[in-house]
């Protein structure tokens, strides 16, 4: 009776019998799809800067000092929300392509779907690493990378289209908080880029003391006083620093360029490349 009543139940052709089991075949499962981000996110003012330039149109949020002076972001951005890399706050934005600063993935704990940490870099190539990366997530053309290389190559034609008579100034580096970069770090790579040379030998960031800054004889001294925390060469205290940048030609470049290797760093290496340019025509032999 029971095999007669089985034969008599209409089964799906998933179904088999065998005695008194049933056994149901599984279906595929479903390949799920995630979607690339259309959106992006930034939790640092490093990131802020390569969405600004390569990805404005894509922006949903900036990092936490997207308002500061430092801060590159036109008005329609800083109005925008603002993010910490922290997890409460980024699983919030899970859909969207995020952006961390060198080294904040370290404390972050968690991973998201769509999750890019920049490299930290000193130079120009890095600048072009992190972009490509960032534009691959997104499935977006190079081209708008290519239009700042594009750039880079005529600044760098330029500076080897420099008459070799024209004296190369030397080139001191130089914080409000008597900082200084010698080789090795991204100021040096835009001194070196811009057509100057950098006066100070020691590798890598560092604050010399004032007796080396005082053995220096540049012939430009490069700040970073205007935007955030930079203000103006008055707000120098060591008197003997003031004296000695007082009888010096100054070359001002504004900190929101470079917060770090960044695409800033064009605009900083342009600006000094004018300078130098306006330098050597006042010191033609």
């Amino acid at each position: 009776m029971l095999f007669r009543s089985l034969n008599r139940i209409i089964l799906p052709s998933c179904v088999t019998t065998s005695l008194f089991l049933l056994t149901a075949c599984q279906e595929p499962r479903a390949t799920i799809a995630v979607k690339a981000p259309v959106k992006t996110v930034s939790t640092s003012l490093c990131g802020d800067n390569y969405l600004q330039v390569f990805l404005p149109d894509t922006i949903a949020a900036l990092s936490w000092q997207s308002r500061s002076a430092l801060s590159r972001a036109s008005p329609e951005h800083k109005a925008l929300p603002q993010v910490k890399a922290t997890p409460e706050t980024l699983l919030g934005w899970r859909d969207s392509l995020i952006l961390l600063g060198a080294g904040e993935s370290h404390g972050l704990k968690i991973t998201l779907p769509h999750q890019i940490e920049l490299s930290w870099g000193e130079d120009f190539n890095s600048v072009s690493k992190n972009a490509r990366e960032i534009l691959s997530a997104l499935s977006y053309s190079k081209d708008r990378l290519l239009l700042w290389e594009d750039r880079l190559k005529t600044l760098l034609t330029k500076t080897s289209s420099i008459p070799k008579h024209l004296a190369k100034p030397k080139i001191l580096y130089l914080s409000r908080a008597g900082g200084s970069a010698g080789p090795q770090t991204f100021i040096d790579s835009v001194i070196t880029a811009a057509g100057g040379e950098n006066i100070n030998p020691q590798s890598g960031w560092h604050t010399p003391n004032i007796e080396t800054v005082l053995s220096y004889e540049p012939d430009i001294i490069l700040t970073s006083f205007s935007g955030g925390n930079y203000h103006s060469r008055s707000d120098i205290t060591n008197p003997v620093i003031r004296d000695y940048l007082a009888n010096k030609t100054i070359i001002d470049i504004d900190g929101s360029f470079w917060p770090c290797a960044g695409p800033g760093l064009l605009d900083a290496a342009e600006q000094l490349q004018d300078a130098i340019i306006k330098w050597q025509s006042l010191h033609d032999a």
